[in-house]
């Protein structure tokens, strides 16, 4: 059986492995970069009438704000920008270049959103200083030289160059602010040489404007966050007014949930409660599409006047790269993926469930009955995101697939606090992590149980990054859940403000409250200071050179548990990061942690 239980494993970890971003399109042909499941490296593909991988010789990964995004390009000229992962420079191949060269020699630099200009390449630039000091600027290369364009934000994204080359417009936000707290739109007047007379397009503070683009017209297009939903403005006017979110949490560089198509017309994502929607927008007039997914985005291109390419999601499929023509709907697939080897493999779809939390307000997840045929009821996974401003969508997940296959329902929850279902619901986690997105975790299960769905004394919990730490509060100050795994999670919240990168270092005061202030808080939440209440057995597992969440974290809580005779289990991974690429690292998690729930609940 454990044969047969890691050869699915492996299968599924490479079905879902095949994930494309940072498409794009240039003058017809399509670009993106795919990361396989049988590879820890991503590849960049173009596709004009037929596929073909273009040869780069390193991997392309940026590491500005750690998280990364934004680094894959492809200018008018057709010129190719990407971002080496081992020295973070920006490389080009154009006509001019018959091979891959290097255009940047700031070595202690990083690099993000490279936009093409007549003038030179602008770019997100983040410089690591000697002292640990990190200062992020918009700058232009041009030549083999870099110059600042733009300074003295804390965080920039997006810089982008007006059609009539007359000004640029860029996001910018500040501490304590993450980009989904307030974000900044602003523009400027643009010469080769600088940028002068910036001013905020923004009308409130906490404002959010998480993407933008510049219509033909010269007139900025973006998605604004003010009337409490993420909607659609053109030249400051509101053209979509609807409670539903088309905009997306920034936490990687690149990508936008919407396109421009000409003045007056728009192609638009809009988002939950369940499946997402794409449309068209002219002037204020929204027409969805016809279209058998359920999630698109943040991967929009324009082909042509009448094309555009997107990548969408299916809820029983992995995804597909698809062309679509605005005007008659109709969709040719450029790259799909049947899935045919997976011996007895049934797709299970995904159930959207809206709950009643403790505080009378809805909650949201999707459930995932077993494909598995059992004489009971089954015992039940609870998913509880990473983030925690984030989400998750019912799309194509083969490790669930792999869980319903093993006879587990699993439910997928978007605690309070998560984001697409307007900015009220997102803020509820406010100074409340830990607390409301556990509360969340545990009142799905009694949903679940009350509507005979699940055995409500079979129930275990995993999350990943902040997920960790609600799996382990869950474990800690509930008796809902027999066992929790913790994926390179959070257990240690004063360690997490003392030692943790630029992007995130202020993270806390908004979901926690100032540390100097609310230090009890910091102390209540954090799993490693209530070891004393944790009786469930739990496996953590941790990448050695995570920088997000550092070891230490796993390390230190896993020491204790040991010293306190508790049942808990290690994986480390050698030269992992925040989020495992490796295919064999990968399976390996998902092996042993299904032998881990399988051991605690007596599951053969």
């Amino acid at each position: 059986m454990n044969k047969r239980i890691t050869q699915i494993a492996k299968e599924s970890i490479i079905i879902a492995g095949a994930k494309r971003r940072q498409l794009t399109s240039c003058n017809g042909n399509i670009f993106w970069l795919e990361g396989s499941g049988d590879s820890d490296k991503d590849q960049l593909f173009m596709y004009d009438d037929q596929l073909c991988e273009q040869e780069v010789p390193f991997n392309i990964s940026s590491r500005v704000n750690e998280y990364g995004g934004g680094d894959l390009h492809v200018g008018s000229s057709g010129a190719i920008y990407t971002v080496n992962e081992s020295d973070q420079q920006i490389y080009c191949r154009s006509d001019n270049f018959s091979s891959w060269v290097r255009i940047t020699q700031t070595n202690n630099a990083r690099y993000a959103d490279m936009h093409e200009t007549p003038y030179g390449v602008m770019a997100v630039q983040e410089l690591h200083l000697p002292n640990e000091e990190v200062i992020q600027s918009i700058v232009i290369i041009k030549n083999n030289e870099t110059r600042t364009l733009i300074e003295g934000q804390d965080f920039y994204a997006a810089p982008k160059l007006s059609p009539d080359k007359q000004k640029v417009a860029f996001l910018s936000w500040n501490h304590p602010n993450m980009p989904w707290d307030e974000c900044i739109l602003s523009i400027g007047d643009f010469s080769e040489s600088k940028v002068q007379n910036i001013r905020r397009i923004n009308t409130q503070t906490m404002e959010v404007i998480s993407q933008f683009d510049w219509d033909s017209n010269n007139h900025l297009v973006y998605s604004s966050d003010k009337t409490g939903w993420s909607s659609m403005y053109v030249n400051t006017e509101l053209v979509l007014d609807i409670q539903k979110d088309c905009g997306y949490d920034r936490w990687q560089f690149g990508g936008q949930n919407f396109i421009v198509m000409e003045p007056n017309s728009l192609i638009v994502v809009l988002g939950p409660p369940h499946n997402r929607q794409l449309g068209h927008l002219v002037g204020s007039d929204f027409k969805p599409f016809d279209l058998p997914f359920v999630e698109y985005g943040p991967w929009l291109a324009k082909v042509d006047s009448s094309h555009i390419v997107f990548i969408g999601y299916f809820s029983d499929q992995p995804e597909a790269l698809v062309k679509l023509n605005i005007y008659s709907g109709e969709i040719s697939y450029l790259i799909s993926q049947q899935l045919t080897s997976w011996s007895g493999y049934q797709p299970t779809q995904p159930i959207p469930v809206e709950f009643k939390t403790r505080s009378g307000e809805i909650g949201y997840a999707f459930y995932y009955s077993p494909s598995k045929k059992i004489s009971k009821k089954p015992a039940l996974i609870v998913i509880s995101h990473g983030g925690p401003t984030s989400r998750t969508c019912p799309i194509f997940n083969a490790n669930i697939l792999f869980w319903n296959d093993q006879g587990y329902a699993v439910v997928d929850v978007n605690y309070r606090g998560s984001t697409g279902y307007g900015r009220a619901y997102q803020d509820a986690l406010k100074y409340q992590w830990g607390i409301r997105d556990v509360e969340d975790c545990v009142d799905v299960v009694n949903f679940l149980s009350l509507e005979n769905l699940i055995d409500k004394d079979r129930c275990v919990i995993r999350g990943k990054s902040s997920g960790g730490l609600t799996t382990l509060n869950a474990l800690i100050h509930h008796q809902c859940f027999k066992a929790g795994a913790s994926h390179y999670g959070v257990t240690d919240l004063e360690g997490l403000v003392k030692i943790t990168h630029r992007f995130e270092s202020n993270y806390l005061d908004y979901l926690i409250g100032d540390y100097t202030l609310h230090h009890d808080r910091y102390v209540k939440r954090s799993p490693i200071h209530n070891i004393n209440m944790l009786k469930s057995p739990v496996i953590f597992f941790q990448g050695t050179l995570d920088q997000v969440v550092p070891p230490m974290q796993s390390l230190s809580i896993v020491q204790q548990m040991r010293q306190a005779g508790l049942d808990v289990e290690y994986v480390e991974f050698e030269g992992e990061r925040h989020g495992f690429k490796k295919q064999e690292n990968k399976v390996r998690s998902l092996v042993d942690e299904m032998k881990f729930f399988n051991r605690v609940l007596d599951i053969e």
